[in-house]
Order: structure tokens, then C-alpha cells, then sequence
């Protein structure tokens, strides 16, 4: 059996197109996945970045108290306890600034996940779509939809004519608009 070079070619070129649409399937989703990856270390980051200042605040607050403290101030009242509350508050301040960043970040990856994931799934329907035209264009190309069948889609009954077959009325009767 021997295949004709001109359908082999077309199989071939449809088989390619259908592997990049693949192929480009699995890159966006490993590129999704790697997003969301980068996301959460930005996550991580933020977490650790957060942690710091909070120890470093406290640090900085205990430090504050104890020279108060050797100065003989009281620190539970007063203008010491005031100072100490707005370092606290400054502290915690960063802290929630250092996560908010953090999770900016990590939606932002998250977002462009699902955007690289939207087009992976694009560019396989397309691939599949473009499979199916390239097969079905390059076939008419081909003729290989030739014969009395395309014949009759486009109108032309004539073989049935030619072959003694009478042309089918489907109740319409002669002038094909049905009687009344």
C-alpha cells in the first residue's frame, strides 16, 4: 500500500502543528507553576523580612526601657510608657508593611499564573482547531472531498440524472416550494 506524498505531507504538518500547540500547552503551564512558586517565596520573604523587624523592634523597645530604667525613669507611666508604646507601634507598623509587600507580590505572581495558564489552554484549542482546518483545507486542496457527493452539497444533481437516479423531492413536489 503506498501512500500518496501530498497526504503525507499534510499529516505530517497537521501532526507539527498539534505538537506546538502541546508543546506550548506544557511551557505556559510550567511557567504558571514557576510564577506561583515565585509568588510564595516572595511570600516567604516577607514572612522572614517581618520576623526581623518585630525581633528588632523588640531589641530596640528593651534597649530603650533599660536606659530609662538606669536613669531612674519609670517606665511603666508617664512620658516613658509613651515613648515605648509609639516604638511599639512603629515596630508593628513596619512589620505589616513588610507583609503587606509580600503579599502584593504574591498576587501579582498568582495573577500572572493564571494568565500564562489561560494561554496555555489558548494556544491547545488553538493548536487542535488549527489541526482540524489544516486537515480539512488542505484535503479540499487535495480534492479528496471530490465525487458526486460534493456535488449534490453544492447543488449539482446532475449525476443522479446521468445515472438514471431521479432527484430526490423530499414532499416539496416539481417546483420545490410544497403545495398548498
Amino acid at each position: 500500500m503506498c501512500v500518496d506524498p501530498g497526504t503525507a505531507a499534510m499529516v505530517v504538518s497537521a501532526g507539527a502543528k498539534l505538537a506546538q500547540g502541546i508543546s506550548d500547552y506544557q511551557t505556559g503551564n510550567a511557567n504558571a507553576k514557576l510564577a506561583r512558586m515565585e509568588g510564595q517565596s516572595a511570600m516567604d520573604a516577607a514572612n522572614a523580612q517581618a520576623g526581623q523587624i518585630g525581633n528588632q523592634g523588640q531589641r530596640a523597645i528593651g534597649q530603650i526601657e533599660a536606659q530609662q530604667a538606669a536613669s531612674g525613669v519609670d517606665i511603666s507611666s508617664g512620658s516613658a510608657a509613651d515613648v515605648t508604646a509609639e516604638s511599639a507601634k512603629n515596630v508593628e507598623l513596619d512589620r505589616l508593611m513588610a507583609l503587606s509587600g509580600g503579599q502584593l507580590k504574591m498576587w501579582a505572581k498568582n495573577l500572572e499564573a493564571s494568565q500564562l495558564k489561560a494561554q496555555a489552554r489558548g494556544a491547545l484549542f488553538q493548536s487542535v482547531l488549527g489541526l482540524g482546518g489544516s486537515l480539512l483545507g488542505d484535503a479540499a486542496k487535495a480534492g479528496t472531498f471530490g465525487g458526486p457527493a460534493l456535488n449534490k452539497v453544492q447543488g449539482d444533481y446532475t449525476g443522479y440524472a446521468k445515472s438514471g437516479v431521479s432527484t430526490p423531492d423530499m414532499g416539496l413536489g416539481k417546483t420545490g416550494y410544497g403545495s398548498y
